[in-house]
């Protein structure tokens, strides 16, 4: 599970799909690996709770690595509202959205 880079970021957003949800937005790109990027902005409040989210989606992600349909490069965007989930309700928002995106089954 790796991270995105600088210039992969660019590339996903300039020629990947994109996928918005009432909880997140993805952006995803086909590739022969898969990384994956988080953008939370300070709109999410304190340092210590944008942390939190970063951490609860890269659970999620570890989780999700072996159900992915191909290898992509995908860039998650967390909307308000994620940091008032619990865990649970986090990881059955993002399944069912990247369901939803076909990025995984």
């Amino acid at each position: 599970m790796k991270s995105l880079k600088n210039r992969e970021f660019e590339e996903v957003y300039k020629s990947g799909k994109k996928f918005y949800s009432s909880f997140f937005t993805l952006f995803f790109l086909s590739s022969q690996v898969f990384k994956y990027g988080l953008v939370v902005s300070k709109k999410h409040g304190s340092s210590v709770c944008r942390n939190k989210i970063k951490r609860r989606l890269k659970v999620i992600i570890g989780k999700i690595e072996s159900k992915l349909l191909a290898p992509c490069f995908i860039v998650i965007i967390p909307k308000r509202g994620v940091a008032s989930l619990n865990f649970e309700e986090l990881v059955e928002k993002f399944i069912n959205t990247a369901k939803r995106a076909k990025i995984i089954h």
